[in-house]
């Protein structure tokens, strides 16, 4: 009987562990996409190096936002591997 109990005591402890360690990566992640996320957003994206080249045409600005919306993928799937990794034991 004290063998039975301790093992549902230890088993509980297991899991209440595991799942704070969840809990907290979880947490980490929403607070790393939305760091990265506001400054991918936020951060000015140069369209043209040249000062002679400073009109805006349609295909710069679509270049440029391409540029943006891949990087920000990048970012989303390294922040994702990184949540997966961290919660293997």
């Amino acid at each position: 009987m004290h063998c039975r109990l301790l093992l549902m005591f230890l088993s509980h402890r297991v899991k209440s562990a595991m799942l704070q360690r969840v809990l907290l990566a979880k947490i980490k992640t929403g607070y790393l996409m939305k760091t990265m996320f506001l400054h991918v957003l936020l951060r000015r994206i140069l369209i043209h190096n040249n000062r002679l080249q400073c009109r805006s045409t349609l295909e710069s600005m679509g270049t440029a936002g391409y540029a943006a919306a891949s990087k920000l993928a990048r970012i989303y799937l390294l922040v994702l591997y990184s949540s997966f990794s961290s919660l293997t034991l």
